[in-house]
């Protein structure tokens, strides 16, 4: 049975969005990676993104 994630990512976020956000949140890749359940290929793919998530001012 694998374990259920409080980390979704909201529908109107893309991958990248949610990563970027967890990033901010000081977690690791391999903490994005489950969190996500998504593969570290993918996580690592979208670490670096410049311009992920919108300033909110």
């Amino acid at each position: 049975m694998q374990s259920t994630s409080i980390y979704r990512v909201v529908n109107s976020d893309t991958i990248t969005q949610s990563v970027q956000r967890l990033k901010t949140m000081g977690m690791a890749q391999v903490e994005v990676e489950s969190a996500l359940a998504k593969g570290i290929a993918t996580i690592k793919r979208h670490w670096n993104k410049a311009g992920a998530l919108e300033v909110v001012q």
